[in-house]
């Protein structure tokens, strides 16, 4: 899974724009997006996070890694799943 960091710059590239761009787009200051490209932001708040996802019209799970774009190429993803895995069925603790 990538780093948001690389997601982020990737994400911006592919779609032409400066980091100035996509201040413009989302709202979020320049130097805010830069120290987030470069790795230097420990935590994003959700605010900034949902507008970098808007202007580079992408999900938040997207941008952090946990969806793949739309149109992205998919990899063993999309082979055939391995068998699920026999569970025993759940029982309830007595109670009292």
């Amino acid at each position: 899974m990538a780093q948001l960091s690389d997601r982020l710059r990737q994400l911006r590239k592919q779609r032409g724009l400066t980091q100035k761009d996509l201040e413009a787009r989302s709202g979020v200051p320049q130097n805010t997006i830069s120290r987030i490209e470069i790795g230097g932001v420990q935590e994003i708040s959700t605010r900034t996070l949902i507008g970098l996802a808007r202007a580079l019209q992408v999900t938040t799970d997207c941008l952090l890694g946990l969806d793949e774009p739309e149109g992205a190429e998919t990899t063993a993803t999309t082979a055939t799943p391995p068998p699920a895995k026999h569970q025993r069925p759940r029982t309830t603790a007595p109670v009292g």
